[in-house]
């Protein structure tokens, strides 16, 4: 999975933290710099390739703050695809701290 689960599942239990998450896929290439306060959420993203050509147009707005709780909302749906994803494969993971940590993101205690 590209990008880092631990983020949403510190967004959700850390009141202040920065933290630098690489995206990559076929179709672009990311570092976004993250950074929470309270309830305060500031991403500053770097748009290295993007699929189209269009990292220079995304680079002119790469600055987005918005509250944390708002962005929270929005990525609870994906940890939860991904793990059922992967349990319904069946893939063998031979590291699953990653894993571990996705697992809790999408069904927190």
């Amino acid at each position: 999975m590209g990008g880092d689960p631990a983020v949403r599942y510190a967004l959700d239990r850390v009141r202040h933290c920065r933290r630098t998450v690489h995206w990559g896929s076929n179709t672009f290439l990311a570092e976004w710099q993250i950074e929470w306060a309270a309830e305060h959420l500031r991403i500053v993203a770097r748009w290295d390739a993007v699929a189209g050509g269009y990292q220079d147009l995304l680079n002119t707005r790469s600055v987005l703050e918005l509250d944390r709780a708002a962005f929270v909302d929005a990525w609870k749906p994906l940890p939860h695809k991904v793990v059922d994803a992967v349990q319904a494969s069946h893939l063998r993971i031979a590291d699953t701290r990653s894993f571990d940590l996705l697992r809790a993101a999408a069904d927190p205690q």
